[in-house]
């Protein structure tokens, strides 16, 4: 630490920083003395709400191909079995349309999906309604239809009637995907997106001195929030150069927590002091901690009925598992792990935003909000698993650090964060009681336990889901170990190359 302080006071590094603020400074003025650029920027988020209602969110859009798809796809069935009868265009339609009978024809099933397109593009692509009753409605008409069809249809002699009942099959499948997928996905996905435009649209576009604000950034005077959401929950800020001269940081205010100089982690959003969630205070998080610790606390000490999942090669890192009535399946990696238990704290607490750089499993890792210095909400998400079956999972959790009896509990639960909703690329999981545990045996050496509690989401075999998540923790812990060992080499190198300068 006190090395990267004595690197970053050289008088290089100062005059270069000296000579960006005086040009970031003068382009700043130059901004301000143009009125001009301020009120086009203003009208456009006085008309961003109109903007938000006025939107057709992507899942919305998918729910409509899945209509348009349904149409088009009988349309083309009904030709091709006429094709396979050897019945052209005009002698079907003639015989299908103008000598229509339900017992023989099966162009009313194409009328059927044409009639659920046209309701539902009213419904949901002209006047953007919600509400399900109209897809319900579809549905329950061409499932009643098709029941009914199907008990008076005449079955063709020369297939034995698997095209025929194979086309009604399909047709009846197609209807109840549609609301499927407009219930599951559409409705819960719109919701989410909408409480998250609802709770960031209307925040002011220049940053005032309120006190409250769900942006990792809180709005002080070093900073003017543009805080224009998207469909993705995503935010951008403006910093506002620092006057010249003023090199000193302000003695009234203090760092969240301090961590190393070359983390990737927001130094903005850590030498901030607190910054408050709207839907929730610090005491009912604080609260929520302590739950999670408790929790974790009891299972780390239950010794019973562990059941053994796996291994690594050289035996020395292993898995096993446990049912609880709450949670369900509780997986514990136990290992050892040479390095001190404050890097390691560090590694995996305060640098989390760095575990994507050596962990594989990781794709991306984010602090979206600091609640305390031992306490924030957090994003990762994890790349496929088992060769593509599993597909991209992310995750919101509630972090926190705690020290019982010298054993440091980096614990994570799921949370609910409005401002980061749900993608559409990938699935959000939920974890349960889950932890990183780490006991000091000596200086260089520490006993490592991984809790591991999560919920995938969507249809999975139970022995994928094991496999998958016993071989997460396998490559954690063997991730860990080499990056502890790069890391150390490159302090000791680091030290003995200073250590020569000095002399």
């Amino acid at each position: 630490m006190n090395q990267h302080r004595h690197i970053n006071s050289q008088p290089t590094v100062s005059d270069t920083l000296n000579q960006v603020n005086g040009q970031l400074t003068d382009h700043y003025q130059t901004q301000l003395s143009n009125d001009s650029r301020t009120f086009p920027l203003n009208a456009l988020y006085s008309r961003s709400p109109s903007i938000t209602n006025k939107r057709m969110f992507q899942v919305r859009r998918t729910f409509l191909l899945i209509v348009t798809f349904d149409v088009i796809f009988m349309g083309l069935l009904w030709i091709i079995y006429n094709q396979i009868k050897n019945i052209t265009i005009d002698e079907a339609f003639i015989n299908d349309v103008i000598k229509y009978s339900i017992k023989t024809s099966l162009f009313d099933v194409v009328g059927l999906s044409l009639l659920r397109f046209i309701l539902l593009m009213i419904a949901y692509a002209i006047l953007k309604w919600s509400h399900w009753i109209f897809v319900a409605f579809a549905t329950l008409g061409s499932t009643g239809f098709i029941i009914a069809k199907t008990c008076v249809f005449t079955i063709s002699k020369s297939d034995k009637g698997f095209t025929d009942y194979g086309i009604l099959i399909v047709s009846f499948i197609l209807a109840w995907i549609e609301i499927w997928f407009f219930d599951y996905r559409v409705i819960p996905h719109e919701r989410r997106l909408r409480e998250a435009l609802n709770h960031n649209d209307r925040r002011p576009l220049l940053g005032s001195n309120s006190s409250r604000s769900t942006s990792p950034i809180p709005p002080t005077s070093n900073y003017h929030s543009i805080n224009i959401s998207d469909e993705r929950g995503q935010s951008f800020y403006s910093p506002v150069p620092s006057i010249e001269g003023s090199d000193a940081e302000e003695t009234n205010i203090q760092p969240v927590r301090n961590i190393r100089s070359d983390s990737t982690i927001s130094q903005s959003m850590l030498g901030t002091p607190t910054s408050v969630i709207e839907d929730y205070n610090d005491d009912e998080y604080g609260k929520q901690a302590d739950e999670i610790i408790e929790r974790i606390w009891g299972i780390y000490q239950d010794n019973n009925c562990w059941i053994p999942e796996s291994k690594s090669s050289d035996g020395l890192d292993v898995i096993a598992a446990k049912n609880f009535p709450k949670w369900g399946k509780i997986f514990r990696l136990t290992s050892t792990v040479t390095g001190s238990r404050e890097d390691l704290v560090e590694i995996l607490f305060e640098r989390q935003e760095d575990m994507s750089k050596w962990n594989p499993t990781v794709n991306d890792c984010r602090i979206l909000e600091v609640i305390n210095t031992d306490l924030y909400v957090s994003y990762q998400l994890i790349n496929e698993q088992a060769q593509g079956i599993i597909a991209k999972r992310d995750f919101v959790n509630l972090s926190i650090r705690r020290y019982i009896d010298g054993i440091a509990i980096l614990a994570g639960q799921a949370c609910n964060y409005p401002p980061m909703p749900a993608k559409d690329n990938c699935v959000r999981g939920e974890n349960g009681p889950t932890a990183y545990i780490v006991e000091k045996i000596d200086d260089t050496t520490c006993k490592f336990t991984w809790l591991l509690n999560v919920d995938l989401k969507g249809w999975l075999p139970q022995y994928l889901i094991n496999s998958s998540l016993a071989s997460a923790q396998l490559t954690l812990i063997e991730s860990l170990r080499n990056y502890l060992s790069k890391t150390v080499d490159i302090t000791s190198s680091f030290s003995s190359s200073t250590g020569d300068l000095t002399t």
